[in-house]
């Protein structure tokens, strides 16, 4: 019997779960190396005391039996057991005085409410959701076309999608802060740059509320770590062997003459692990610069992650409460505009993202819920307090997330305070240290106009570097799990056609 080749994929996040399940249904020996205690990365929730806080999933899109991007979810078994939700509102954002504007993923209300809120821009309301409607009725070619087998179908298949998304084009090439601009009524315009973040392209935002239309972006009750999980129990039930606690210190290379080629790893407590290929679903840079020592690269990754910004990080306030927080629920929670801007250490805000998770009953004990705080920061300012002092970062977290929590109770939820029971403090060092990403991103390169210069799927090989692969938010711009699940496919039909086969699914 032949022998099977060996794939050491470091990191069980998304791609690297990803990458490992469909090697292992194609034939590979397969063994991931996690540096944490579970699976999931930066897709992952915690418990403190009865409360399970959340990290990640909001909304997923391929949430839909049959729906766009829904086929990866079940061939992972991400979904199995599981209840989805679907909220009738994105986003709700709560101005200084008491004005509310509410971003509904249903297009129809959604240009009801706009236009009630500023009539002054009907034409440019109307324009907005006309899109929206198109494109939740636009038929999106799948991330599959990318390794599929080429044929006159496929062929077809591109043409009608590229035909179906000249309308859209233009989309590509607009920021939400650029957009935002055009409207006359200014809180609409700073509420529509805001919906994400300023610097995405507009087609980021569309596809998003498409997505919601269609009510295939749905909330997976239990959390994240929950979807996580199935996805690691499903690879396990596939032969793939998962090694938590085992963080790789380097990528193992043989060179032979001009011939470079990835031969194993080697973790940290100094175990080599041999191997015909080495995939990496972790951090980007720290592969690239430390892992291989920055000897390899790709001129053209490189241009993408010196051009592309990457997502900022976040000082993240997890509430477990007495009781509910008292506000609709949502896709993606409440949006606070600040009356005066509050500072989160170097890093002046003027608004917060509020979330109330009470719809998941899974997340604390009956009569209680959970509620999640958000809003951008500084590196920079955290990394280095933490490095000085522990104790001094300990009490400067504690305090800005006290003066946070005053200014909601103070302004927007009178009350608040005495529901809170439990809170948990995460700054953009927290993530670092649970899962090694860059600066704290919460997820990769930022869609900006740039990405035009580089293209949405970046290169998954370096130069020079035989039988190593990337995978993950670092190849993929835009983030989200879809992309981090694909970029594992799309690394595993890379190996399989690289011994002369086709992907088996």
């Amino acid at each position: 019997m032949e022998k099977k080749k060996k794939v050491a994929i470091i990191g069980a996040g998304l791609a690297g779960l990803s990458a490992g399940s469909y090697l292992a249904r194609n034939g590979f020996d397969v063994e991931i190396f996690e540096m944490h205690n579970i699976p999931g990365g930066q897709c992952t929730s915690w418990k403190n005391g009865r409360f399970t806080f959340d990290a990640c999933v909001h909304w997923l899109v391929g949430s839909k039996e049959g729906g766009y991007l829904n086929e990866i979810w079940k061939d992972l078994g991400a979904l199995q057991g599981l209840q989805i939700i679907d909220h009738d509102r994105y986003l709700t954002v709560q101005f200084p005085g008491g004005e509310e504007l509410t971003f509904y993923a249903d297009p129809d209300k959604l240009e009801k409410e706009l236009l009630s809120f500023s009539p002054q821009d009907g034409a440019e309301i109307r324009k907005l959701v006309k899109t929206i409607r198109y494109m939740t009725k636009m038929k999106m070619l799948g991330p599959d076309a990318a390794f599929a087998e080429k044929s006159f179908k496929s062929l077809l298949n591109l043409v009608g999608f590229l035909i179906g998304f000249l309308p859209v084009f233009k989309w590509l090439k607009i920021s939400a802060r650029e957009y935002g601009a055009r409207f006359k009524n200014r809180r609409l315009g700073d509420a529509i740059a805001n919906l994400f973040t300023p610097d995405s392209v507009m087609l980021f935002n569309l596809l998003t509320f498409a997505w919601l239309g269609q009510k295939n972006a749905g909330y997976p009750v239990g959390g994240s770590l929950v979807f996580s999980k199935n996805i690691a129990a499903d690879c396990q039930k596939r032969g793939v062997v998962i090694r938590y606690k085992s963080r790789v210190k380097k990528i193992l290379v043989k060179e032979s003459g001009a011939v470079a080629r990835a031969s194993g790893v080697e973790l940290e407590n100094g175990k080599i692990i041999e191997a015909d290929y080495v995939v990496s679903g972790a951090d980007g840079r720290t592969t690239v610069e430390q892992m291989l020592s920055g000897k390899y690269h790709n001129p053209r990754l490189q241009e993408a992650w010196k051009i592309l910004p990457v997502f900022e990080p976040l000082f993240y306030i997890s509430l477990g409460l007495n009781g509910d927080a008292g506000i609709p629920h949502s896709v993606s929670g409440n949006g606070l505009m600040l009356k005066q801007p509050l500072d989160t250490g170097n890093r002046s805000i003027d608004c917060l993202l509020l979330h109330s998770l009470s719809f998941d009953p899974t997340l604390a004990p009956k009569g209680k819920s959970v509620m999640e705080i958000m809003c951008l920061a500084d590196f920079d300012y955290w990394n280095d307090l933490k490095n000085k002092s522990k104790e001094r970062y300990k009490k400067e977290k504690e305090k800005i997330a006290n003066k946070i929590i005053q200014t909601i109770d103070r302004d927007f939820l009178p009350g608040l305070k005495k529901k809170i029971e439990k809170i948990d403090i995460a700054t953009p060092t927290t993530w670092v240290r649970y899962t090694g990403v860059y600066r704290g991103a919460f997820e990769g390169l930022q869609m900006t106009k740039d990405v035009m210069k580089v293209g949405l799927s970046l290169p998954k090989q370096l130069t020079g570097l035989e039988n190593f692969y990337l995978c993950g938010q670092w190849v993929e711009v835009g983030g989200g799990l879809p992309t981090a699940a694909y970029s594992g496919k799309a690394v595993a039909a890379m190996i399989t056609k690289a011994e002369g086969k086709g992907l088996v699914t």
